[in-house]
């Protein structure tokens, strides 16, 4: 895994406004909306717990133990976020290629 190609990754899918954080990450994760969400390796245990519980229900891949919080929040250049969620394929496909 190269987590400089993963942050750039997702540096890139956020600035096309492909990326969802927080609530709005749940009501699409809930709308089947969502291919793949990133947990930072640092979230506590009940949004852990909560997200992937979340993504096993609604049958939707997930990665932990990647990247830390500050990476994920310093690649997407938002702060203090846990997860994340994609939507586009193609840029699911050059993360999946980077992990």
């Amino acid at each position: 895994m190269n987590k400089i190609k993963l942050m750039n990754s997702l540096g890139l899918a956020a600035s096309a406004n492909k990326i969802f954080v927080g609530t709005k990450l749940i009501e699409k994760i809930q709308d089947k909306k969502i291919n793949l969400v990133i947990i930072a390796t640092d979230i506590s245990a009940t949004q852990y717990k909560k997200i992937t519980n979340k993504c096993n229900f609604y049958n939707i891949k997930y990665y932990d133990n990647l990247l830390s919080g500050i990476e994920i929040s310093k690649s997407i250049g938002k702060n203090n976020i846990k997860n994340v969620g994609l939507q586009d394929f193609n840029f699911i496909k050059l993360i999946i290629n980077n992990i």
